[in-house]
């Protein structure tokens, strides 16, 4: 038997879809087949397109976007663009050939990495709503809690919109990828960071730096982030950084999976250097805007 897709118009009718189907149904985000480890299901409710959940504007010294705003709006938003560089970044390689919106990234299992990635080094978070039951939970997680916990974004649970925030101090953000080679099934290689400086630009208070090594599974590098925090920003100091993020990736993958990658580990180090080049360099353009 065929399923049946559904799509509704509102966010309540969602809802009340969900209601009415009970465990025969699950939310699915602009694909026409469900994702690979989804429960069986009889009707799945595409909502990868409610113009409701859709949108970017700044709010209350916070970037806020839905979380079904469309890749190719991210990439080119003004907004995203001068406080969260490294997210449009992330929506100018995101290429699904069923869904082309955020909430997507957000998948178990079919999510885009860099994204992840992009989210978590501007300190983002991820509002999410239990649409069964009452329908009004809603909870806020962290990107890479939400890509690693399927309960999250998951068949009756949906991302509503992420936050990051304005800025006040100098910051910038970027995210370096690496395509995997011709032919190869290997994920995007990538990292994302984002610096944010004292008033005089003299030295690093904050910092957020993710990787995506190897196998495409991405993780926090805090270490590395510790090792800027205070510092005056030199290539020295980004390079220390730097290797510190090569030297955690070791010790979060087991040798089997470094030995069977498409990349050279070493590649984690070149990516997070970069990637923190270009972050310094955002915030201190600027902080020099801003005093024009």
């Amino acid at each position: 038997m065929r399923p049946t897709f559904l799509y509704p118009e509102t966010l309540s009718e969602a809802v009340q879809m969900l209601a009415e189907y009970g465990q025969r149904a699950c939310l699915i985000v602009g694909s026409e087949s469900p994702p690979p480890g989804m429960s069986p299901a009889d009707v799945f409710i595409d909502i990868g397109h409610l113009a409701e959940l859709a949108g970017i504007h700044q709010l209350g010294g916070k970037v806020i976007v839905g979380a079904n705003t469309p890749h190719s709006l991210v990439a080119r938003s003004s907004l995203i663009r001068t406080h969260g560089a490294c997210l449009a970044e992330a929506s100018e390689e995101a290429h699904h050939p069923f869904a082309s919106v955020l909430a997507y990234d957000f998948h178990p299992a079919e999510g885009f990495p860099a994204t992840v990635l992009a989210l978590f080094a501007l300190d983002a978070e991820i509002e999410s709503a239990w649409l069964d039951g009452d329908g009004g939970e809603q909870r806020r997680w962290s990107p890479i809690d939400a890509l690693w916990n399927p309960a999250i974004i998951w068949e009756t649970r949906l991302a509503l919109v992420v936050r990051f925030s304005a800025g006040g101090r100098p910051s910038g953000s970027a995210l370096i990828t690496v395509n995997p080679p011709p032919g190869t099934d290997a994920f995007i290689q990538a990292a994302a960071a984002r610096l944010t400086l004292s008033p005089d630009q003299r030295i690093i208070t904050d910092a957020k730096i993710a990787v995506s090594p190897t196998i495409g599974a991405p993780f926090a590098s805090p270490t590395a982030a510790a090792r800027l925090l205070g510092e005056t920003p030199t290539p020295a100091t980004i390079e220390q950084a730097a290797q510190t993020a090569l030297a955690e990736a070791r010790v979060h993958f087991s040798p089997a999976a470094l030995l069977t990658s498409t990349y050279p580990i070493d590649l984690v180090a070149h990516l997070t250097r970069r990637a923190l080049d270009k972050a310094l360099a955002r915030a201190l353009n600027k902080a020099s805007a801003a005093r024009l």
